[in-house]
């Protein structure tokens, strides 16, 4: 629930839908776990939470909030 209230303010303070690998530099996971992977985790739990929606195509998904839609 933290990483996605830090994603949430991410998104929040960027006013524009980004990708999970941006939205990665400003999170505090494991350096030891590959990026890619920390990327698909990330989405996956910002697919699952209602306040994120993407915006952006299936294979290159950009994250914003419902609020800002």
């Amino acid at each position: 629930q933290g990483h996605r209230n830090l994603a949430e303010a991410v998104i929040m303070l960027a006013g524009e839908p980004l990708p999970a690998s941006l939205i990665l530099n400003d999170l505090d996971l494991d350096p030891n776990v590959p990026t890619e992977t920390r990327a698909v985790a990330l989405e996956m739990a910002l697919a699952r939470d209602e306040r994120f929606r993407n915006v952006g195509a299936l294979e290159a998904p950009l994250w914003t909030l419902r609020q800002q839609l």
